[in-house]
């Protein structure tokens, strides 16, 4: 820090996040996502900025940030997100947030935003992990065969590109809308392939 290498820093800080990610270290994940985030903006480097806003999202959804304050952290890092590359991301975590706090509608259009974007972009991992927030929307407003059809198609995806760091959530997001649809071997099954795909030290 001393030496003033603000890509350095962004990118020491982004590796501590995945780490924090990979054991459900939510509030630490944040913190460290945010130190990314911001020294990222000071070195002008987009690809890392944009990473850590990923690993923010996750923390403010799957952590303990009370939804209207991780709302109001969202919205104020959408506000600050002058490129698509950055807005994209930005967009996707407000829309997972208002899925939290039940604003299912504005959820939805936010993300469609976000997924128009991927798709400008040609980001088709992040057009795919949409899954994370449109998955567990459909199964908050009791609609598991809706939310079944987004996680296999997320799945197959990230399947065809060989992606096996979000697939093992995928998968269990998949087998979470099958077990409630009746389809119990096929949940089973989900199950059993994230296990396979998951990395050893992954315990999100």
């Amino acid at each position: 820090e001393a030496l003033g290498d603000e890509a350095g820093l962004a990118r020491a800080w982004l590796v501590m996040a995945f780490a924090h990610n990979s054991v459900g270290e939510h509030t630490l994940l944040l913190r460290a996502a945010i130190q990314a985030m911001e020294h990222a903006q000071l070195a002008g480097d987009e690809r890392v900025a944009s990473m850590a806003r990923y690993q923010m999202a996750s923390a403010l959804t799957w952590g303990p940030t009370p939804v209207e304050e991780g709302l109001r952290l969202a919205e104020d890092v959408l506000a600050r997100s002058k490129t698509p590359l950055l807005e994209a991301p930005a967009l996707r975590m407000v829309a997972a947030i208002k899925a939290l706090g039940g604003r299912v509608d504005e959820a939805r259009a936010l993300i469609a935003r976000a997924a128009a974007i991927f798709r400008d972009l040609g980001l088709t991992p992040s057009l795919a992990t949409n899954a994370f927030v449109t998955g567990r929307l459909e199964m908050s407003v009791d609609d598991p065969a809706a939310a079944e059809r987004i996680w296999r198609e997320s799945r197959d995806r990230l399947e065809e590109m060989g992606e096996h760091g979000w697939l093992s959530t995928i998968l269990a997001g998949h087998a979470d809308a099958l077990y409630a649809l009746g389809r119990y071997e096929e949940a089973y099954s989900a199950t059993e392939r994230s296990d396979e795909v998951g990395a050893s030290d992954d315990l999100a």
